[in-house]
């Protein structure tokens, strides 16, 4: 008597319908949820994975009246950027704006009532990161220029030593190339 009889394997591929990014979403049909835009657009409660053909802004509501909603956007255009903004000024991990630059990246975030949270993603936010970065590193090589200057135009010539301002300038480059890379 046979009790179990294991089925032969079937062969298997992954469906555009029901996979994400190459992984399977067990019992969610994504076609039903998936909207591919192309222009500005606003996302609502019927919108879950957005695919972006073009260049566009992608304008996100409010976390406070959308606890528990997810949004995962992915920049499907070739040569341009999707902008996401969240609307009436708020923030996606703190940051008004994210940039997904490179065609395939996308990004996975949720809100927990008060702000959006990113749970995942590809490339997301390490271009803005590092411009900030760059943007401290310049800030703190001009304060440090402009303090060196007041205190050589404050300093009487031959009583005391004058500093040099590329000398100044390589150290605070050398010290922020330390900090930040």
């Amino acid at each position: 008597m046979v009790l179990w009889k294991p089925e032969p394997p079937q062969e298997t591929s992954l469906d555009p319908k029901t996979s994400l990014f190459g992984l399977a979403v067990l019992g969610q049909d994504l076609s039903l949820t998936s909207k591919e835009v192309a222009v500005a657009t606003t996302l609502n409660k019927t919108h879950y994975l957005v695919l972006v053909k073009n260049p566009a802004t992608i304008t996100v509501p409010k976390a406070v009246n959308n606890k528990g909603r997810s949004y995962i956007v992915k920049n499907m255009s070739k040569a341009g950027v999707v902008d996401i903004i969240v609307a009436n000024g708020g923030t996606i991990d703190w940051a008004k704006r994210l940039r997904l630059t490179l065609q395939g990246s996308f990004v996975h975030f949720t809100s927990e009532a008060s702000e959006w949270l990113i749970i995942g993603g590809i490339n997301v936010k390490l271009e803005e990161i590092l411009d900030t970065k760059l943007s401290e590193m310049i800030e703190l090589q001009q304060k440090t220029l402009t303090a060196v200057r007041v205190t050589n135009r404050h300093q009487e010539e031959g009583t005391e030593k004058r500093f040099d301002e590329r000398d100044i300038a390589l150290e605070t480059t050398e010290k922020i190339t330390k900090r930040y890379l």
